[in-house]
């Protein structure tokens, strides 16, 4: 992909309020399978009209730094006085994630921090009026914890954490929720973001678009459509990726990562690991997987499904999100066997 379709998507000025946003709107659809388009529409109403998260970031894996800016743009079904913006990591590493300037329309805008994982944004639009609210943020990513990543038994008591979602090997940056989202509100109270084993969060139905520029060694995955990945000319290359209707958006770093693809009827499973000796292996799971739940839960809603390896801390094997999913370096190897760990052999 030419380097100028991928500039006029993420590039930095174009994270500024635009009249019209449906050309982005159009590239997160593309992530879509035939026919998912009218079942997203059938549930959440017009597609184009969710959400949209646009966010450029540079990655320094030396540094474990990353510096970016994100633009989010919504239609308030309210009157919106302020906006609450979630950073799951901080959660766990309170201040990994510091969010320096807000701003709507060129002016600055009010910014406080009511707890480690919450911001809150003074911000004015009417109901159904277009607001884009841009953030420039920095992030510190934490080590990731030495002899972590073995895979034990899971209490339900602990031991929780965030399982090395946001954390540093030597060959992973793992940057789950390096997007400042919006969390969800049931009866006028906000999600309270993680707090222990399970899931790291919930958010509402979005879009996104995303630019990674990351030193040419290393590789940046999400999920969703893949809209190109090109050298910039000073030792780094920008990937970029879209993705409609997801909850969240997974994004991870790997150094000389392996890429396999393989075509299983109307989708295209890929895997990003650390050894070129599993690939081939980890695609036939994930397609005996995927047609399994694809007869018992319905159709997989993306064009692409993307299994990559990670270290997990605290006896985690793998993380979900939509369209992508993370499987712990021994499981990925066959040195781990989840049912011993689980308890469940001989």
């Amino acid at each position: 992909m030419r380097f100028a379709l991928v500039a006029a998507v993420v590039a930095l000025p174009a994270l500024a309020a635009s009249p019209d946003l449906a050309p982005e709107a159009q590239l997160a659809l593309t992530s879509l399978r035939q026919g998912e388009k009218e079942r997203v529409e059938a549930a959440l109403g017009d597609p184009r009209q969710l959400p949209l998260y646009r966010g450029d970031f540079t990655v320094d894996p030396a540094q474990r730094l990353v510096i970016g800016k994100v633009a989010i743009t919504l239609s308030p079904r309210k009157e919106l006085r302020e906006l609450y913006l979630r950073c799951t990591p901080n959660a766990n590493h309170p201040g990994a994630v510091l969010i320096t300037t807000a701003r709507s329309g060129g002016k600055l805008l009010v910014l406080t921090q009511p707890d480690p994982s919450l911001y809150r944004v003074k911000v004015s639009a009417l109901p159904g009026e277009s607001v884009t609210v841009e953030l420039e943020l920095k992030a510190r990513i934490p080590k990731f914890p030495e002899g972590g990543n073995a895979l034990a038994a899971l209490q339900a008591e602990g031991p929780g954490g965030d399982y090395g979602a946001f954390a540093a090997s030597e060959r992973v940056l793992s940057l789950v929720g390096l997007m400042p989202m919006i969390p969800a509100e049931r009866e006028g109270k906000l999600f309270e973001g993680p707090s222990g084993i399970g899931d790291l969060g919930s958010f509402e139905p979005s879009n996104f678009v995303v630019s990674v520029a990351t030193p040419s060694a290393w590789r940046a995955v999400s999920s969703g459509q893949a809209l190109g990945e090109v050298p910039t000319g000073d030792g780094t290359v920008r990937y970029a990726y879209a993705v409609a209707a997801a909850r969240e958006l997974p994004l991870l770093v790997l150094k000389h990562a392996k890429v396999a693809t393989k075509k299983v009827g109307a989708y295209e499973l890929e895997s990003v690991l650390l050894d070129d000796r599993f690939g081939a292996s980890v695609l036939d799971q994930a397609g005996r997987a995927l047609d399994a739940l694809d007869l018992r839960l319905g159709p997989y809603p993306y064009k692409t499904l993307r299994v990559v390896e990670m270290p997990l801390a605290n006896g985690a094997g793998g993380m979900e999100f939509p369209g992508l999913i993370t499987v712990s370096a021994g499981l990925v190897s066959g040195q781990t066997d989840p049912l011993e760990a689980l308890g469940l052999t001989g």
